[in-house]
């Protein structure tokens, strides 16, 4: 009798599992396939329209998905007390822990601390009513936030993951870079209202659009960018269909690089610029590493010169170009960028290991160059501030905006990071503890804020305009959650890169992708560094940007994706 009640509850455990991983499929694929797309009535409320998608699809799905997930966690204690006569008697055991210690982990924590620093923010706010979904328009507020934590936990924890499934990511992302890239050149296959050159592709304004394309096409990156070994064994149609998808991730960077260089926020390609530079210092592991690198190197540089063909058969077609725009897609840049890269790969292919004999030279190579350009970054931040407090002190270098921390300096950040500043600065000790409530940044400028706050607003926006956030997540989020809120974000992007990065490059330096299974573990563990590099290329953005539904749900869905990965990664080591 026993030995049959064991066996129903299995069946009935096992049933439940696909049904709840099938869920949280549905509801990723909806989110990563129909949300980036999704719109109904133009430029004009495309915002709203994909916070509504957003909230419509979570809810309902959260109907089904967690009273599933209880009956889930109950059917698993009975089975766990069926087997061994107890539900924690067998947490309690090297191997129980050791499987907790894989299950539990610093992202995790960090995760969770997030949603309680969000919940406390709420229930200190004195804005309460439009911090529940959050100013119209955005809505970041307590809701969608909380949304976003479960999402993660269920992903990271109840789905089973999948290779196959980042491949939707690709299709879709491909469509918004291909329509945002004609858009920019005036051409509009789907007429939208408000078109112009501030919105563009399905996405809306240019920022939100940064804040989709980089962590998407970063993602893509990281996967052509990880070596993995060629078998040897594979019938010739598996070898075409992996050569054709190796050639259609390659046209997937491709488009992704020439739209992220024309699309007119500087954020982007800050960003651009930023991963560039690690991807380098990353390709210091190995030869294999850097050959990559060059080949992504000459896949933008590529792009840059099809961009330039484009603009020198269409010379007015381009509805908004600026100084480095014209740097990238005009002149010889682009070119010298190509020649670098050519020679690059070359050297890698042909004399590469020959030369160095191993490969210490070449580290110590990448790290002097990234620590020229480091350099070079902390002299600009030192002329900035000695012009910004001393005026004229730097030199015919003074003339430039770039060099003087003014209030428009860029495109209007100086004010904005002033106002969020000032926002921080003015708030008692528990507001700058937990903030003045979700995406409640707006509201305490409106009704709470200082004369001085009022004076500085009104002076660079004048009465009409709503200022929802500090154009700088890290700042915003220390307006809306105070010092906790900032902790924990901040957290939870330094241990997931950290640990998904450290998944990768360990199991390569440790040794732990054996033979027989090797170049299944290669494939595996590329996945959470691509997600890494997702998620950090989303960070960089976001220091001149903002959260938005769709760059945010995208950060979270690498969160849990990639979490889930090394979960696995760590259970099979154990095992």
């Amino acid at each position: 009798m026993k030995a049959k009640m064991k066996k129903i509850l299995v069946f009935l455990q096992d049933t439940e599992r696909i049904l709840l991983d099938c869920g949280i499929m549905v509801y990723m694929g909806l989110l990563i396939v129909v949300l980036p797309l999704y719109f109904e009535q133009g430029y004009g409320y495309i915002a709203t329209d994909k916070a509504s998608f957003f909230g419509t699809i979570s809810v309902n799905m959260g109907k089904v998905l967690f009273p599933l997930l209880i009956v889930y966690a109950i059917t698993s204690i009975a089975v766990n007390h069926a087997k061994i006569g107890g539900f924690f008697r067998g947490i309690f055991t090297r191997a129980g822990i050791k499987k907790l210690i894989c299950r539990i982990s610093a992202v995790d924590f960090f995760v969770g601390m997030y949603g309680v620093s969000v919940v406390l923010s709420y229930l200190c706010s004195d804005y309460q009513e439009a911090a529940l979904w959050g100013t119209a328009g955005w809505y970041m507020g307590l809701i969608p936030q909380l949304i976003l934590v479960c999402g993660y936990f269920l992903i990271a924890k109840c789905w089973t993951p999948r290779k196959w499934f980042y491949c939707l990511f690709f299709p879709v992302a491909a469509v918004v870079f291909a329509l945002g890239y004609m858009n920019c050149f005036g051409y509009y296959p789907i007429e939208m209202e408000y078109a112009g050159s501030g919105f563009i592709s399905t996405i809306g304004n240019i920022n939100w659009y940064c804040g989709y394309v980089v962590p998407v096409l970063f993602v893509g990156i990281g996967l052509f960018w990880w070596p993995v070994t060629a078998e040897n064994n594979k019938s010739r149609g598996r070898k075409a269909l992996q050569l054709l998808g190796k050639i259609a991730l390659g046209g997937y960077i491709f488009l992704g690089f020439a739209t992220l260089v024309i699309q007119g926020s500087a954020s982007g390609l800050f960003a651009l610029g930023v991963m560039m530079g690690v991807l380098l210092c990353l390709s210091s592991a190995s030869i294999d590493h850097l050959r990559k690198f060059w080949i992504v190197t000459f896949l933008l540089s590529m792009s840059c010169i099809m961009t330039m063909i484009v603009r020198n058969r269409y010379p007015e077609a381009m509805l908004h170009h600026d100084e480095i725009m014209d740097m990238l897609t005009q002149g010889w840049i682009p070119i010298a960028m190509t020649l670098v890269s050519c020679v690059g790969f070359l050297w890698t292919l042909w004399y590469g290991k020959s030369v160095l004999g191993n490969e210490e030279l070449l580290r110590k190579v990448i790290i002097l160059c990234m620590t020229l350009v480091s350099s070079m970054v902390i002299v600009y931040i030192i002329l900035l501030t000695i012009n910004t407090i001393y005026p004229g002190a730097i030199g015919a270098l003074a003339e430039y905006n770039l060099f003087t921390f003014a209030d428009e300096w860029g495109s209007m950040r100086g004010a904005t990071w002033k106002i969020g500043a000032k926002c921080f600065q003015e708030q008692n000790f528990l507001h700058k503890l937990v903030g003045v409530g979700p995406d409640a940044m707006w509201q305490y400028i409106e009704t709470g804020c200082s004369e001085t706050l009022t004076q500085l607003m009104q002076k660079n926006f004048g009465t009409n305009r709503i200022l929802t956030n500090a154009h700088n997540e890290w700042l915003t989020i220390l307006v809306n959650y105070g010092i906790l809120g900032l902790v924990s974000f901040a957290g939870m992007i330094v241990s997931a890169v950290w640990t998904f990065l450290r998944n990768g490059f360990g199991n390569r330096q440790n040794g732990e992708c054996e033979a027989g299974g090797e170049i299944k573990c290669q494939r595996e563990v590329r996945i959470p560094v691509a997600c890494a590099l997702g998620i950090l290329a989303y960070s960089m953005n976001n220091i001149f940007s903002f959260q938005q539904v769709v760059n945010v749900t995208m950060l979270f869905l690498l969160l849990g994706m990639g979490r889930a990965f090394t979960t696995r990664s760590c259970e099979a080591k154990e095992n």
